[in-house]
């Protein structure tokens, strides 16, 4: 069980370097940041900031209280559904799938990145590839090696495809 756990870890931390750039990603736990936005967070309009808020938090809870990362990531697909911000839907649903992924929910998190990947492809190609390592980690630690190939290399198809600049490659 233990050579299990450092296997996953290893898979997390290697999708985290790899993804850099995509705002789906967990955080370093910022208690500043958290502690100025939480009491102000039920106040703020409506709109692409406190999805992007929402989204940050629940990265940074990642590894420090996963409920808050499921709560946080809810209320931003919620809310980024209400106001129609795909881009905010994108990265809460990958904070929610990740979260999920972690912690074994393989239903939940499977079903969050198929939510994901058609808003992916229609407005942030990018974020496609991060939606597929997700996958990648799901059935890796479902012990479907098949299945996480297939995930794996569709990951790397979409980083090869001529449609990202060369330093997003």
């Amino acid at each position: 069980m233990k050579k299990h756990r450092i296997l996953r870890l290893v898979l997390i931390v290697s999708l985290i370097v790899q993804m850099g750039f995509i705002k789906a990603q967990p955080m370093q736990y910022n208690k500043k940041f958290v502690d100025s936005i939480v009491p102000i967070l039920p106040a703020m309009k409506e709109d692409t900031t406190k999805v992007n808020m929402l989204s940050a938090l629940a990265a940074m809870h990642l590894f420090v209280d996963p409920t808050k990362t499921l709560l946080y990531a809810k209320q931003g697909v919620e809310l980024a559904k209400k106001i129609k911000y795909p881009i905010g839907q994108i990265a809460c649903l990958g904070q929610s799938a990740f979260c999920n992924a972690s912690l074994t929910e393989w239903a939940k998190a499977t079903f969050e990145v198929n939510e994901a990947i058609p808003l992916c492809e229609k407005y942030n190609p990018q974020s496609l590839s991060y939606m597929c390592n997700i996958m990648v980690i799901v059935e890796f630690t479902k012990q479907d090696l098949k299945m996480a190939k297939y995930w794996a290399l569709k990951a790397k198809n979409v980083i090869e495809s001529k449609q990202f600049s060369d330093l997003d490659k």
